[in-house]
């Protein structure tokens, strides 16, 4: 694709900056810029190429020996990412959040991060990102570190984040659907990064079993020249279910799921999605946002 074709595609908030890095994308989601694809088709895209983009740590701890840098908070889409592909990276849920929200920004779409719980100790941080659907703008979440989002159940179109809130509210999480991409048709595949101090004498295959959101079967590993374990394998919000929150020999709900029961909530993950909790950069239109959260859903125990 030419430098013309990138400085002239624009349908809607969707423009494509005349850059390496937007190249980049194109050439692996080149549907990106083809005429009658949809503001929704175009977020799925961007959201899938975040995904295999974007390495993950096991928790928060190993996330702050990058997340803490301001530096690289700051940095728009290029540099965010860049430091994925240098092997200098590794988030967990609100770090990819904020990488995405920072791509759809990127692209020409209003977006923000959205971090939301479903009681004390249950939360998870997306992305917000403002769709035109057939004439009507519409907030809808993105999900790049399970590479998902969420439909109406009957019609499959994109469930709007405030309808959403109300049909949680009314515990109607059964018309929800979650819509993974399937990661068989994508790649590369995302990484798992484990620093060596976190290690502890554990085996591959230890550390493996420990990544509760990869899919077993499809995992690879190796060590880097600096001790760091990585792990290449999707990351599935299906495998998080099915490693966390059943257990695999009775079927009867273990300790994750059984959080969400704790606090009120049916026994789903959607009821991640509960309570708003944090919109962010702060500003009017995310004050707006929170705002008409909280209205339906009311104010969550977190905040």
């Amino acid at each position: 694709m030419n430098a013309a074709i990138l400085l002239t595609a624009m349908m809607g908030q969707f423009t494509v900056p005349d850059s390496d890095f937007a190249r980049e994308i194109v050439e692996a989601y080149p549907r990106l810029v083809a005429a009658g694809v949809s503001d929704h088709e175009r977020v799925v895209m961007l959201r899938q190429w975040a995904w295999s983009h974007t390495n993950s740590v096991l928790t928060s701890t190993q996330a702050s020996l990058w997340t803490t840098d301001p530096a690289w908070n700051a940095m728009d889409a290029p540099g965010y990412y860049a430091r994925f592909s240098n092997e200098e990276g590794g988030v967990i849920c609100g770090g990819a959040a904020n990488g995405l929200m920072k791509l759809y920004r990127y692209f020409g779409f209003k977006a923000f991060y959205l971090g939301s719980c479903g009681g004390t100790n249950v939360g998870h941080a997306t992305t917000l990102v403002q769709i035109n659907w057939n004439g009507e703008l519409r907030w809808v979440i993105q999900d790049s570190f399970y590479n998902e989002d969420f439909r109406d159940m009957a019609t499959n179109e994109p469930l709007d984040y405030f309808d959403m809130l109300q049909r949680l509210k009314d515990r109607k999480d059964q018309s929800i659907r979650v819509v993974e991409s399937d990661f068989h048709a994508i790649r590369p595949w995302p990484k798992v990064v484990i620093p060596l101090q976190y290690r502890n004498g554990f085996t591959d295959v230890d550390c493996i079993e420990q990544c509760n959101v990869t899919i077993d079967a499809c995992s690879t590993c190796k060590t880097r020249p600096n001790g760091t374990l990585e792990i290449t394998s999707p990351r599935s919000w299906q495998a998080q279910f099915d490693k966390r929150c059943l257990d695999r020999m009775t079927g009867v709900s273990s300790w994750h799921l059984q959080r969400f029961v704790d606090n009120g909530n049916p026994p789903s993950m959607l009821y991640y999605f509960r309570w708003c909790h944090r919109v962010s950069p702060v500003g009017p239109d995310a004050d707006a946002i929170k705002a008409q959260a909280v209205a339906i859903a009311g104010v969550s125990p977190q905040g």
